[in-house]
């Protein structure tokens, strides 16, 4: 009876103390804008400028409106078009890009893929080329993409990520990018894309990479990194026809062998010249800004014959087209067709009219290509120079490179000439 009595008293007091849904009280605990205690919805005030609310501390999801400057009518920051069916949804700005990545491509699967570290060795190729200097070995890290139902049973295609100028191997899939394995783990499950794995390497090599970093200057070894990649002289120079081309003529050729040979792909266990060639339609090669120009550059002018496909984005120069028509003849002679390139571009970006003059000059002028077969270019109206254009090419890139027949691929009629 003691117990009984001492019981029904806590029990009436936690009735009293707790509030009812439009009940007030003293302070709120807001978790996603909502009060853990009462259900209240936060009427979120982003008049700090930082795009917080200041009562709940909520970022602004940016879902309501914002002008055609992307400046969000809600908190007054910037924010990203969101572009479905050729119209942003928030401004109505249109776009020849079919889809934006769509936002639940952004949020994480059930399922999901993984990420791993993968060690390859190559050499100093760049250095070398450089400054005259013998090869020395070279140990460097790449991150893989594997999807969830990765198995030995299965061949998949392999794509072949650069950064931009100085960002790390880690880019595509854990620095700044924040979301790019979780589009490609839903692209997978909807079915929107041949199976793949997907590999990001940096192309520069830091003294850290030398097996032996006594055996080169450790200044030049800067240097060379920080020149775009260029070969440069030993006065500084800049060699522009040899631009980019030992990147991936020799170091991604490496790479190649030692990633496929050792997960289950097209090359299987053959890494012979003659097998490369064989399945290069089931390897791609792309980037952004300066990794855009190594695949150009580098990748379609001297590794075509063992790569057949490119995603080309936010990078491309004119100066270099005489070198992008000699591959063309080369290729043709050796009855090497391009599988597919996809190139994007974004709209406020510096060097965007240089792109499509770019792209009009080697479609137009080369039988080589037919547009929407063997070739696409993406404008992302309102994009500029960053990651979010970056993606929404390589969300579309990613439902063509590696289809047995591209022009069966539902290509946006916005996207066709």
């Amino acid at each position: 009876m003691k117990i009984t009595q001492k019981i029904i008293p806590i029990i009436a007091l936690l009735a009293i103390s707790a509030c009812s849904p439009k009940e007030e009280h003293t302070v709120h605990i807001w978790q996603s804008g909502v009060c853990t205690i009462c259900g209240l919805e936060c009427e979120h005030d982003y008049s700090n400028g930082n795009g917080k609310c200041s009562i709940c501390n909520m970022s602004c999801k940016h879902l309501k409106s914002h002008s055609t400057d992307n400046i969000c009518d809600e908190c007054g920051l910037y924010s990203y078009h969101n572009f479905h069916d050729g119209e942003c949804t928030l401004c109505h700005q249109e776009t020849n890009l079919e889809n934006s990545v769509p936002e639940e491509f952004k949020s994480s699967v059930t399922n999901k893929g993984q990420v791993v570290d993968f060690t390859y060795h190559t050499k100093n190729y760049t250095y070398c080329a450089a400054y005259g200097t013998d090869l020395v070995d070279v140990t460097k890290k790449a991150a893989i993409y594997l999807p969830h139902d990765y198995s030995e049973d299965k061949k998949y295609n392999v794509i072949y990520l650069l950064p931009g100028q100085l960002e790390s191997y880690d880019y595509w899939f854990r620095d700044q990018s924040v979301y790019t394995t979780n589009v490609f783990d839903h692209l997978l499950e909807a079915n929107m894309a041949e199976d793949f794995i997907a590999v990001s390497y940096n192309f520069h090599t830091m003294i850290e990479d030398y097996d032996d970093p006594s055996k080169v200057d450790a200044e030049k070894v800067k240097f060379e990194a920080d020149a775009d990649m260029r070969f440069v002289t030993t006065e500084g120079g800049v060699n522009e026809i040899k631009d980019y081309e030992g990147v991936c003529d020799r170091e991604i050729k490496d790479l190649i062998k030692q990633v496929e040979t050792n997960y289950s792909t097209y090359l299987e266990n053959d890494d012979s010249d003659a097998n490369l060639t064989a399945t290069r339609a089931h390897r791609a090669m792309g980037g952004f800004s300066v990794g855009s120009h190594v695949s150009w550059q580098s990748g379609f002018c001297k590794s075509y014959s063992y790569i057949g496909n490119f995603v080309c984005m936010e990078g491309s120069n004119l100066t270099y087209l005489p070198y992008i028509e000699k591959a063309i003849e080369l290729q043709t002679e050796e009855n090497l067709q391009v599988h597919f390139i996809f190139q994007q571009s974004s709209e406020k970006s510096d060097a965007e009219a240089t792109q499509r003059e770019f792209f009009q000059e080697i479609v137009e002028n080369n039988n080589y290509f037919e547009y929407g077969k063997n070739c696409l270019r993406l404008e992302v109206k309102g994009g500029n120079h960053w990651y979010q254009s970056y993606m929404d090419g390589l969300f579309n890139a990613m439902c063509f490179i590696f289809s047995d027949n591209p022009e069966t691929v539902n290509v946006p009629q916005m996207l066709k000439k």
